[in-house]
């Protein structure tokens, strides 16, 4: 995604990330990896958009260029679990409100729908 409004590839963040659906945050892992300080340096950060309704996060490697527009890339569609375990998604039936992860198949209902600890 991309940010600036003369790209061909932009994408106004305010739309896609409505923040009366989901909630941003910078995770722990990241805070403590020893890569903020340089990455901000650069311009670079990640940040996990959870979707307050279903427990789905999206975390993203951000770039913020010079002129103030930001570059989004995917990096992980993930859930934590009530036992913060974390697991990537590989598919989202959004009509029985489950996902398919390592051939497992789990409610909506049993995930971490806050970012209280992540």
């Amino acid at each position: 995604m991309n940010t600036d409004p003369k790209s061909k590839d932009y994408f106004n963040e305010s739309y896609l990330f409505n923040s009366s659906l989901f909630h941003r945050y910078k995770s722990k892992e990241y805070l403590n990896s020893g890569l903020l300080d340089s990455d901000e340096a650069f311009g670079f950060y990640n940040i996990v958009f959870l979707h307050k309704a279903t427990g789905l996060r999206f975390e993203y490697s951000v770039y913020e260029n010079y002129s103030g527009h930001a570059e989004y890339k995917i990096l992980d569609i993930f859930i934590k679990t009530m036992n913060q375990e974390r697991l990537s998604i590989s598919e989202v039936d959004f009509t029985e409100k489950c996902i398919l992860t390592s051939n497992v198949k789990i409610p909506f209902s049993d995930f971490k729908k806050d970012a209280i600890g992540d």
